[in-house]
């Protein structure tokens, strides 16, 4: 996935889901911290993207039932939607909790303004190092190449990434720390 691609899928998510703004908190979330060019392939193989609706981000807009909203976003964006077979790229429409996420996580949030005939939307996206924490905590076989990638490409630092480990819970932090050994030797 792309830039391009992403901020699509950001104005359609937020067609969908009736909002102004959206949270991106899986991989691709990158794209708004860095461009195309500049990620390993690694980071940008998905062909998919997380985007929940978050009540805190939306408070000001309506009251948000969270699951429902993920529900029509994969519904109507997802993986074999109509979307998707004319695309070649979806959103799974998610909620916050999917991920671990680090305390303070909010306040690093890095906004991906899209511009549509009804005004301006964002896809608000998790910092690179929120999202490397959020990848090596899920410890899949993709996150582990993920993290690894944008750590040979000098793209998040070993020090943020152990300092934000070091919030979390003893368990997911003690698997969080073998991805950061992996990563970084």
């Amino acid at each position: 996935m792309n830039r391009s691609q992403l901020e699509h899928l950001v104005r359609a998510a937020c067609d969908v889901a009736g909002v102004a703004d959206v949270l991106v908190i899986g991989s691709q979330a990158i794209l708004a911290t860095y461009p195309d060019w500049q990620l390993p392939a690694a980071a940008t193989m998905s062909l998919e993207a997380d985007i929940a609706v978050d009540a805190e981000l939306a408070r000001a807009q309506m009251v948000v039932d969270e699951t429902a909203l993920a529900d029509a976003i994969d519904g109507a964006l997802g993986e074999g939607s109509q979307f998707h077979h004319t695309f070649g790229y979806y959103a799974q429409g998610v909620e916050a909790i999917t991920a671990t996420l680090v305390p303070g996580w909010r306040d690093r949030l890095v906004a991906l303004r899209c511009d549509t005939p009804q005004g301006p939307v964002t896809g608000w996206c998790l910092e690179s190092h929120d999202v490397w924490v959020a990848k090596a905590v899920a410890g899949r076989a993709k996150d582990f190449e993920y993290c690894g990638a944008l750590a040979n490409a000098s793209l998040v630092e070993r020090r943020v990434c152990d300092e934000r480990i070091g919030h979390l819970g003893a368990i997911d932090r003690a698997r969080a720390s073998v991805v950061l050994a992996r990563a970084f030797a």
